[in-house]
């Protein structure tokens, strides 16, 4: 088995003592995701310790990991300290000093690290006052200011305390687990961790007390989003979780309903008006509303109605708000959230309902429409699959678990194979932690995993989102990237939409393409990878159907990893290697792409 980073064996030999790291949350920038916490009183400002264990998707910044902003302050140290990240170094800074900058940098996107901050202000000696640990070991300070002795900090203030923001608008793009402060202590990495026989550092129980405002996350009652914040300490300081999501169990497709009466949230649609299906029915002067999904997890995905009425405008609703969205056919339909493709209107599934009406006017509590409204197409409606591709809580974890792999994904906890943003070009961009990819259009583009893998059984999924012009498959880690990029002299193997194969051993020439199997298109189909590196086959499936086993015995004896690409049009997709429940279950003897399976 092959890996492309040690750091990735964090974990390997299993957490000291058994400690179990069950899942990690997402932070991903484009959701503005955060979690926040006042304390209701001041704690110990001048000594406290920070510890977790984070694995960076995205290395530009600034990305908070820890602060405590006093809005209106001064800008010192008081008022506002931060810890965060940016062009791969740590810092720790107030409104404009740099006390601490790490001279190591970490731009590794496969590697859970483990951090510790400590801080203790009373010291005599300048350096002792804050140290940051990267596995177990203290990081080199570059910066050349100097914390006074026994200042206060902002930490442990009874101001808002921030985790994945810096300054209230740079969000951050990491995973983060099992994070801890203790409020009146600085302790030593040793108190959460500790290295195996092997000499990887591995996380331990936390023992000790927490004072007043420390906490535990672990991140492991996954219930409902806002039971991510639950702090386990024993102090009951739970955390504000903002744009975080958790899976969906159940999804219906949008219907309309109908009613006399204007109403402007789902929850009085839903228990007042008429459910009117998802056919074309008629309207006698009644407010129309399209309520996707009863009014939850909306999603971002697409339901389309043929033949709206010129006349008509549209309103979306969040939470009982209502945003005028254009009208059929109008320039603002490009801008929000509708297109027209062959007379067919496409409405995204991005709100909890939207209000149909023939006058212009928000809120629209006259306009009563009637005649015949159409029929909705819902095959193209956001699968429970695509809505699970946002959920944040995952079983990427810096810990190997124990569970058996079955195959149904989302069962093994440990570090999970993503795409990678080095390992991309330049016209590629990663968002929700690297497992959604965008491609732009132009010049062919192509975006690799996080690590590749030269024996066993594998499997992962992927699902289009938009462009039907994606390229599913696998390349040789072996050779540079730009030798991998389509059509990449035969080291990248892949599935077309179209339903054919390209690959360096097919009917007998290099870089041929082949009739292979089924088309696929956008949004309903999910495409399945079974990897068999111990024979060198590949084989593509459709929704949960094997469109037939390639040989390409000339992967054998290479390092090969997922790969994506596209044929110079606009693309996204998203991909499962197992960090979440796949959409069908893994052929039998495939696993899920961890190091947990690593043997």
């Amino acid at each position: 088995m092959s890996i492309i980073s040690s750091e990735l064996l964090l974990g390997a030999a299993g957490a000291a003592g058994g400690y179990e790291i069950e899942r990690s949350v997402r932070f991903n920038s484009a959701d503005s995701a955060y979690l926040n916490r006042t304390p209701s009183s001041a704690g110990n400002r001048k000594t406290w310790t920070w510890a977790g264990w984070v694995k960076f998707s995205a290395f530009t910044g600034p990305y908070g990991i820890f602060e405590a902003p006093l809005q209106g302050g001064a800008g010192i140290l008081s008022d506002i300290t931060e810890i965060w990240y940016g062009s791969g170094n740590i810092h720790l800074t107030d409104f404009s000093t740099y006390f601490f900058s790490s001279e190591a940098k970490f731009r590794d996107p496969s590697a859970w690290q483990h951090f510790v901050f400590t801080c203790d202000t009373t010291q005599a000696t300048a350096s002792n006052r804050f140290k940051a640990y990267q596995n177990g070991v203290q990081l080199v300070n570059t910066a050349s200011a100097v914390i006074t002795q026994n200042i206060d900090t902002a930490i442990n203030n009874s101001v808002p305390h921030i985790i994945g923001r810096n300054r209230g608008s740079s969000y951050t793009d990491a995973y983060f687990a099992d994070i801890h402060l203790i409020d009146g202590q600085a302790l030593a990495p040793t108190d959460f961790g500790e290295f195996d026989d092997n000499g990887i550092w591995q996380p331990k129980a936390y023992s000790g007390s927490y004072g007043t405002n420390g906490f535990h996350l672990p991140f492991n009652n996954n219930s409902t989003a806002a039971a991510l914040g639950t702090d386990t300490s024993g102090n009951g300081n739970d955390w504000t979780v903002n744009n975080i999501n958790v899976g969906a169990t159940s999804v219906t497709n949008p219907a309309w309903y109908a009613s006399s009466t204007y109403y402007s949230n789902v929850a009085d649609v839903l228990a007042n008006a008429t459910n009117k299906g998802s056919g074309s029915w008629t309207a006698s002067n009644e407010y129309v509303y399209l309520v996707v999904n009863d009014g939850g997890n909306p999603g971002s995905n697409n339901v389309t109605a043929g033949n709206f009425p010129i006349t008509w405008f549209m309103y979306r609703n969040v939470g009982g708000t209502l945003t005028r969205q254009g009208s059929f056919l109008g320039t603002e339909f490009n801008l929000f959230d509708w297109s027209n493709v062959f007379d067919t209107d496409t409405i995204s599934n991005n709100a909890d309902f939207y209000i149909f009406s023939s006058i212009d006017q928000n809120p629209p509590t006259s306009g009563q429409l009637s005649g015949t409204i159409p029929a909705l197409t819902t095959s193209s409606f956001k699968t429970l699959n695509i809505i699970n591709a946002g959920n944040d809580s995952l079983i990427d974890s810096p810990v190997n678990g124990t569970q058996t792999d079955t195959g149904a994904g989302g069962e093994v906890s440990g570090n999970y194979c993503t795409f990678s943003p080095i390992d991309s070009t330049s016209g590629i961009t990663l968002t929700d932690g690297n497992l959604r990819v965008g491609q732009l259009a132009g010049a062919d583009q192509s975006t690799c995993g996080t690590f590749g893998v030269s024996s066993g059984k594998w499997y992962w999924e992927f699902q289009p989102v938009s462009g039907i012009n994606a390229m599913v498959g696998v390349a040789d880690l072996g050779l540079p990237l730009t030798s991998r990029v389509y059509p990449g002299a035969g080291a990248f193997f892949y599935y077309q939409a179209s339903g054919n194969i390209y690959g360096p051993t097919l009917a007998g020439t290099s870089g041929a393409y082949v009739a292979y199997g089924a088309s696929f298109q956008l949004t309903s189909d999910v495409v399945g990878v079974a990897l068999d590196m111990d024979t060198g086959y590949v084989t593509f499936y459709k929704n949960g159907v094997s469109q037939g086993v390639a040989n390409t015995s000339s992967l054998l004896g290479k390092t090969i990893t997922p790969c994506l690409g596209n044929g110079g049009v606009d693309v996204v997709d998203v991909v499962n290697f197992g960090q979440r429940l796949f959409a069908y279950t893994a052929p039998s003897g495939y696993k899920a792409l961890t190091i947990a399976n690593f043997e």
